[in-house]
């Protein structure tokens, strides 16, 4: 059911993604109509006001009230006024550049401090704190932090302007400069106020410059706490001079200054680089070498598989050449047996003369009672010679239909091998089309053959039926004339009685006379001889009746046979074509079909490769069955009928199945179309293999990214429900009424999991500070209560310390074995769904747990 209702399900996403983006869409344009639909009511409204608004600018313009003194003296530093907004706009701008960069430096090195101070602690924890015997309130809280937060200001209505702007602005005024006094009449007289706009902007964008200063200068006297001795000696020395100077020396000193600490900085920071550098050309040639194995891994692979798929290709041009042999002594065996069938048409011809022959020679038989025995006789053993010939005839035939189902066997057997490997022997795929067009010209005439051997059964037939009818009107002449001949007996017996009372008569009489009693006797004997004749001819007769009849009962018996066995293969092609219309379909990647799963695909792949060869078979029986038929009544061709008469003429034939009459399976016959039906077989098998492969491609995707997700699963360190195959983080506790520290495993509510270091693993505890190891067993164990002498199920019956770590009466503990972790494990995955914690655990949950400093840290 799930397999049915999975691509359902796959259309309905489908849908429901398609109704989604259409939704949108529709959202999308609504409200742009809304804000055009907005932006022209603004425009109408504004152009409603602007008859207004011109007409008040006209009449001011008119009016003599207005003072255009003040306008002109504010339009006379209008200039300056608009080269002051650029410089403040740039100022703004990079003045939020030097605040940000500067934040972060400062909130970085803040971190470091922290992450230092953290580090110090860390050590008075585990050297110094250990060693007390009770515990110092207030020493475990956090170090302190720093995080700047600075505000983002939009800058959306504000112009992105830079130094280069500056720069083509003091152009664009010299250009103007020398534009103005290039058209001026007196040029030399003429006062622009151009230059002293722009001595009095680069005055104000002067600023820009003494940002890394001011910083600097604010942090040595502010933070540091440096008196500017050097700088009041400077000022001293140069207190003479004046104030631009002296200006421009503290801005030489500044920035001698800054340039020594961003030497020194550079410097550090360049050898971290080269550091950095380092270990990147060195992992960069471990992941090239790395390639370079997989490289050439693959490369012998696909050598391999290249070898494979040619001798997979040399075995099929083999079997290929195979099938050619077989072909051909397939054509030469139905060359012979068509060759057998002209001779027996001959024969046929011979034994209807022979027939005729024998009929004239029954008539001569009433004439002649001698004749008719010698003719009988004849007759009998021609009946013999054609019965033995006919079952010969019979035998070459069933052997001539056993070699072409061998033959097609084999053919379907090539051809759904070549299907498998279709994408592997495309170059010997003209090849295989012609030898399948060479192939159905072989089943073309071997389907010939059966016709003519059909015709030849049922000319046999009729000439058995011709016999019988001719062996009854013998058998009613033979017995009308055994019943003269008794006849004539009895009257030749009373002849005798007469002659015999005339003979003893004459002897008493006189004496008789030899001659005539010889004569006489030797009548008698002929007589005799005649009668035994007479009988051993009707016993003979009786027994070719009793022949005859059999030969019918045969005949009916071979056709119910044959009638039953075509019900069989009728009732088996029914559910064949039933079976593969119910299979599934191929459809677009748009219109997700609704397929059987992947397990019932190989189920049903497997089903239609099985049936394609009953189908070949059963099909050519009932296709030599069809037209022996069709031939044998005249009826109308499969081609002759309309759709709808075979689909009644099919359908009845279903309804009644097995207890199918004559008639029924004769129009089922003449209903079936073999060539229709093999299309529709290798069209479904066409589409199931595209199914297959479609459903193996996605079920290779859907199990890699399984693997990859089991596979990350596992490397993760869980910190709850232990099982056995877990990654787990285990950290020295602070118990220190044990000789030896106990480790357990870092937990949120799931203590009393002890690590059971033994051996090597207690050796390597000794040095580190954490451990991380995948789990490979759990021993359940509960400290016994005081006066209990029952050991508690789970526990260890040995000799050990039943409360190691000293917890209270009745505490269940676990014990923990472990294989230390390196990065990859053996250990089989958990069979169960669990949640795992990252590989950095960020929160407290037990005595004990690794701080890691962040780069921003929160002032407490």
């Amino acid at each position: 059911m799930h397999s049915f209702t999975r691509p359902a399900h796959q259309i309905l996403k489908v849908v429901r993604e398609g109704v989604q983006r259409l939704t949108q869409d529709r959202n999308d344009i609504l409200e742009r109509s809304l804000h055009l639909l907005i932006d022209i009511s603004a425009i109408q409204s504004e152009f409603t006001e602007t008859g207004s608004l011109l007409a008040a600018v006209d009449a001011d313009l008119h009016s003599n009230k207005l003072d255009g003194f003040k306008h002109l003296h504010r339009l006379k530093n209008m200039l300056w006024a608009y080269g002051a907004t650029v410089v403040e706009v740039v100022r703004r701008r990079e003045f939020a550049k030097h605040f940000l960069g500067k934040s972060q430096s400062l909130a970085e090195l803040m971190a470091k401090v922290s992450a230092s101070e953290w580090k110090r602690r860390q050590f008075y924890r585990t050297d110094v704190s250990s060693l007390l015997p009770w515990e110092v309130k207030g020493m475990d809280d956090k170090p302190p932090s720093l995080e700047i937060t600075t505000p983002r200001v939009s800058s959306e209505g504000m112009a992105d302007l830079g130094l280069t702007d500056l720069q083509a602005l003091y152009e664009l005024l010299d250009q103007v400069d020398q534009r103005l006094r290039a058209e001026s009449d007196d040029a030399e007289d003429a006062d622009s106020p151009i230059p002293e706009v722009k001595a009095a902007l680069q005055a104000l964008a002067a600023a820009l410059q003494d940002l890394d200063d001011e910083f600097i200068h604010l942090v040595n006297h502010q933070l540091l706490n440096r008196d500017d001795e050097e700088e009041a000696s400077d000022e001293d020395a140069d207190g003479s001079g004046s104030d631009t100077s002296i200006r421009a020396r503290e801005r030489l000193r500044r920035r001698q200054r800054l340039t020594a600490s961003l030497a020194a900085a550079n410097d550090q920071e360049l050898a971290q680089l080269r550091a950095e550098l380092a270990a990147a050309k060195a992992a960069k040639e471990e992941a090239e070498r790395t390639l370079k194995e997989d490289n050439e891994t693959r490369v012998v692979g696909l050598k391999a598989e290249i070898k494979t798929l040619k001798r997979q290709v040399d075995s099929g041009k083999a079997d290929v050449y195979k099938l050619e042999a077989e072909k051909r002594e397939t054509q030469s065996h139905v060359d012979t047996l068509a060759a057998d069938l002209e001779l027996e048409r001959e024969r046929r011809l011979n034994m209807v003369d022979e027939v005729n022959q024998l009929r004239r020679d029954l008539e001569q038989s009433h004439r002649n009672e001698a004749e008719a025995k010698q003719e009988a006789m004849e007759e009998a053993d021609r009946v013999a010679e054609l019965e033995a010939q006919a079952h010969q005839l019979h035998v070459e035939l069933e052997e001539a239909k056993s070699a072409r189902m061998d033959a097609s066997n084999r053919i379907e057997a090539l051809l759904s091998e070549g299907s498998s490997i279709e994408g592997e022997l495309r170059t010997a795929q003209a090849r295989i089309d012609e030898l399948t067009e060479q192939l159905s010209n072989a089943h073309a005439e071997a389907a010939k053959a059966r016709e003519a051997a059909a015709e030849v059964e049922a000319a046999k037939e009729r000439q058995i039926r011709s016999y019988r009818a001719e062996a009854d009107g013998d058998r009613a002449i033979l017995e009308e004339k055994v019943r003269a001949l008794e006849a004539d007996l009895d009257a030749k017996e009373k002849l005798l009685e007469k002659q015999a009372a005339i003979a003893i008569h004459a002897k008493e009489s006189r004496i008789p006379d030899r001659e005539a009693i010889e004569l006489l006797r030797g009548q008698l004997k002929a007589a005799d001889v005649a009668h035994e004749e007479i009988v051993k001819e009707m016993e003979h007769a009786k027994e070719l009746a009793d022949e005859a009849e059999a030969a019918r009962r045969e005949v009916d018996a071979s056709r119910q046979q044959l009638l039953e066995r075509t019900r069989g293969l009728l009732a088996k092609t029914s559910l064949l074509r039933r079976t593969v219309r119910a299979m599934p379909t191929h459809s677009s990647s748009r219109q997700a079909s609704s397929s059987s799963a992947a397990q019932n695909t190989d189920k049903n792949t497997a089903n239609a490769a099985s049936t394609s060869a009953l189908a070949t078979s059963s099909s050519g029986a009932a296709a030599a069955a069809q037209r022996a038929i069709a031939a044998s009544t005249g009826s109308l061709s499969v081609s002759e009928l309309s759709e709808s008469q075979r689909q009644a003429a099919l359908d009845a034939f279903d309804a009644e199945a097995e207890g199918a009459s004559f008639e029924t399976t004769l129009e089922a016959l003449r209903a079936f179309d073999v060539s229709e039906m093999y299309d529709e077989v290798k069209g479904k098998l066409d589409s199931l293999n595209i199914v297959v492969r479609k459903w193996q491609k996605a079920w290779k995707s859907a199990n890699d990214k399984a693997n990859k997700a089991n596979n990350a699963a596992r490397e993760k360190i869980a910190f709850k429900n232990f099982q056995v195959g877990d990654l787990a983080l285990f950290l020295p506790t602070r118990s220190s009424s044990l000789a030896s520290k106990p480790w357990a495993a870092f937990n949120i509510s799931f203590p009393h999991f002890f690590l059971n270091a033994k051996g090597p693993l207690a050796e390597q505890l000794r040095t580190k500070e954490w451990i991380v190891a995948r789990i490979t067993s759990i021993n359940n164990k509960v400290v016994p209560v005081a006066g209990d002498g029952k050991t508690v199920k789970g526990e260890d019956e040995s000799d050990e310390d039943p409360n190691p770590f000293k917890l209270p009466e009745g505490v269940r503990f676990f014990m923990l074995d472990v294989e230390t972790y390196g990065g990859h494990s053996s250990a089989p995955p958990a069979l169960r769904n669990r949640k795992s914690s990252s590989a950095v655990v960020g929160e407290r949950a037990g005595r004990r747990r690794p701080v890691i400093p962040e780069a921003r840290v929160k002032v407490q």
